[in-house]
């Protein structure tokens, strides 16, 4: 897909959530296990949160924000790719 095509695909959402922005509204489930330090979640869970950021208002900060690379190494270029579009 290209990035008209992308940004057609993405239209009505966008403006849904323009016009009604509690349709935007999501709900993240994580499974947790306890690491060596503290609580990690899985990859899905991590790129989930960086989707989610892009709607949040303020700032979003995802700590170890490397481990999604475990799965999906071009993620974040991915994701910026999308948001420059």
């Amino acid at each position: 897909m290209d990035s008209a095509g992308l940004r057609a695909a993405q239209q009505p959402l966008k403006d849904a959530y323009r016009t009604d922005p509690q349709q935007a509204v999501i709900t993240l489930r994580a499974r947790g296990q306890l690491g060596e330090e503290d609580v990690s979640c899985s990859v899905a869970t991590g790129q989930a949160l960086a989707v989610a950021g892009l709607l949040a208002q303020g700032e979003t900060e995802i700590e170890e924000a490397e481990c999604v690379a475990v799965s999906y190494p071009g993620f974040w270029d991915d994701l910026e790719l999308v948001c420059s579009a």
